[in-house]
């Protein structure tokens, strides 16, 4: 199994905000995700309407969230201490706590995914940790099918994460409001494109994009983090799972957009998120081996909404 992580890799990530893990999880056991993930997708999108009736930014993939509430299988990777320990290398933290783990699936034919940042619809304040600089949360992004070279992959801006004035703005999509700070942003080429330098912040950063991925290799980003994703050009779907942790002590932001205050209920704004939906994984004690622990308690059952008896 990966893990635990290289001082290097650590030093790499907090300076460039992003990295490839090949193998973070069996080939075998990512394709066998695939099914439950797909299943949940299809029972519980997050977004119920019709493919013709939803907007640019919507047909992008279809998302849903609480997979560990799904499937035994799910929740194996969703609480793995050994994947949990990776983030808190990479956060300097004893250990993190869970914030979401959701479905994701950019359908055949699929639109490519715009640059943008993931912090910007947290909701999240961390301002207090003292975090190296950069570090926010770490969002794990594990594919569940082969993606050959023709297709590409995910692609990063390295060292955005370091960008100053990357504040969370209400009721806006990330983009749009990194065009409007960066103007040189609304013509950035798609990762297909294999774009090699980008403006950001001031000056040309480099871009990396991830190709020929196998299932099982995962990417991990920060928050702040500019990334974009290849359209599917293929016939088939590309499915993958995320998990994102956060380091301990984050409390949620006094403004959060309104849907995060439904993610993060019973939490009020200002609360430390460090309920039932949060569990702390990884810490120096915590075994290192992948079996599932049964933190998804009661509480975090009542939250979710699919309406799945069959979660266990």
């Amino acid at each position: 199994m990966v893990g635990p992580l290289t001082e290097q890799q650590v030093d790499d990530f907090r300076r460039d905000g992003h990295m490839l893990v090949r193998g973070l999880i069996g080939r075998d056991q990512a394709l066998e995700l695939a099914e439950p993930i797909l299943r949940l997708l299809r029972e519980n999108p997050y977004d119920k309407r019709p493919w013709h009736e939803r907007g640019p930014y919507d047909r992008v993939y279809d998302i849903s969230g609480d997979t560990y509430l799904f499937d035994e299988r799910c929740r194996r990777v969703t609480f793995s201490d050994r994947i949990a320990r990776m983030a808190a290398q990479l956060l300097g933290t004893n250990g993190v706590r869970l914030f979401f783990d959701e479905a994701v699936n950019k359908p055949a034919p699929g639109a490519p995914t715009p640059w943008h940042r993931d912090g910007v619809f947290w909701g999240i304040d961390q301002r207090h940790l003292g975090l190296p600089w950069g570090m926010d949360c770490i969002r794990i992004w594990i594919a569940l099918a082969d993606l050959p070279p023709e297709v590409g992959g995910m692609a990063f801006v390295s060292g955005s994460h370091r960008v100053e004035g990357q504040h969370f703005t209400n009721g806006a999509w990330g983009w749009m409001h990194e065009g409007e700070r960066y103007p040189k942003l609304r013509d950035l080429p798609l990762p297909a494109d294999h774009r090699e330098r980008a403006w950001v912040g001031g000056k040309e950063r480099p871009v990396v994009n991830y190709t020929d991925l196998r299932a099982g290799d995962a990417t991990f980003h920060t928050g702040g983090t500019m990334h974009a994703a290849a359209a599917n050009a293929t016939m088939k779907n590309r499915p993958a799972m995320v998990v994102c942790h956060m380091a301990p002590g984050t409390r949620m932001a006094e403004d959060p957009p309104e849907i995060q205050r439904t993610i993060f209920a019973p939490a009020t704004p200002g609360d430390v998120l460090d309920g039932p939906k949060h569990p702390l994984l990884g810490t120096a004690s915590a075994p290192s081996s992948d079996q599932p622990r049964h933190l998804a308690t009661d509480a975090a059952r009542v939250a979710h909404t699919s309406g799945n008896e069959n979660s266990d």
